[in-house]
């Protein structure tokens, strides 16, 4: 069946040459010609790319700005030729707000189709009130902001050392940017930003009953269960056999997205739950067409 992918990443050769040299490494190879293939051999017809985790931030600020912005040109560059395939999420020299103001409105000019923000740089989330001139011309613009997570900036030592963080933390700070964001009335105060959270949402879904409790007490007007049922999801990695269910009883079955992971999932995965989720009796084929593609071709307004 065909797809269009809302979770998949480039790597450019500045982003990596400025981890490593901060002693990050083990990037996975990417390059264009790559993409396509894997594109090809899955039936992916277009892939929505954006940096993944750790974004650019290692506590310097100007040099952050450089890097984002070399790393924006480099992949606005990089998918000239192929836009009717592929599309660049922008990246934004964040904690920095003037700068990151001046470097949107420069991703929007190379033909960004919107940004990628981790879920907190340096500790601050996506709900903090630093934020608020980001978020308030973002939603001038109704920009598309794809959320991926990231490990936060303390992790309790001597409990799960040796266990991968991308299976914990990084569903816990999902969930953590998300209350943020909801408990802070972002989504509701900025209510044209289209908003794209990674994995099924997360414990968000899980959790929400409980969250909504609290919230209810403390008498701020959030509104969680609106904030779920207003914005987008994507199901990479593995959503089956309860997330897909447990998410599709807090949002329309429209906001529901097909996402792929690559380059760090592995062509074989991507394969993989892509079967997955062909397969599954979750979803009606009507279904399964709309998180494949007809959800997402109304989303970025394109035929397929």
């Amino acid at each position: 069946m065909k797809k269009m992918d809302f979770h998949s990443h480039y790597i450019t050769g500045a982003y990596r040459a400025f981890w490593e040299k901060h002693g990050v490494g083990g990037f996975p190879k990417w390059d264009v010609e790559q993409q396509l293939r894997l594109n090809e051999e899955n039936e992916i017809c277009y892939s929505l790319m954006g940096i993944s985790t750790p974004y650019f931030y290692a506590g310097n600020p100007d040099e952050t700005l450089g890097v984002v912005h070399s790393s924006n040109l480099e992949a606005a560059a990089a998918i000239k030729g192929y836009e009717d395939r592929l599309g660049f999420l922008a990246a934004l020299p964040l904690p920095d707000v003037q700068a990151s103001l001046r470097e949107m409105d420069h991703a929007m000019e190379l033909g960004a189709k919107g940004f990628t923000f981790c879920t907190n740089t340096g500790g601050i989330y996506l709900g903090h009130p630093s934020l608020e001139p980001i978020m308030a011309r973002m939603d001038e613009l109704g920009a598309m902001i794809t959320v991926h997570p990231t490990k936060p900036t303390a992790v309790p030592s001597g409990v799960l050392d040796e266990f991968r963080i991308q299976a914990l933390e990084f569903f816990f700070d999902t969930t953590r940017t998300f209350i943020n964001l909801s408990r802070n009335l972002v989504f509701s105060r900025y209510p044209n930003i289209r908003w794209i959270f990674p994995h099924a949402g997360a414990l968000v879904p899980v959790i929400s009953d409980r969250v909504l409790s609290s919230f209810r007490g403390e008498g701020r007007g959030a509104d969680l269960i609106g904030d779920m049922q207003r914005v987008y999801y994507d199901v990479a990695g593995p959503s089956e056999p309860k997330l897909l269910e447990i998410l599709k009883t807090v949002t329309p079955m429209e906001h529901i997205l097909y996402g792929s992971d690559a380059p760090y999932a592995k062509p074989h995965e991507v394969a993989r739950y892509a079967g997955i989720l062909e397969n599954t009796e979750k979803l009606t084929a009507e279904e399964k067409e709309m998180v494949f593609y007809r959800n997402g071709s109304k989303f970025l307004k394109m035929e397929v």
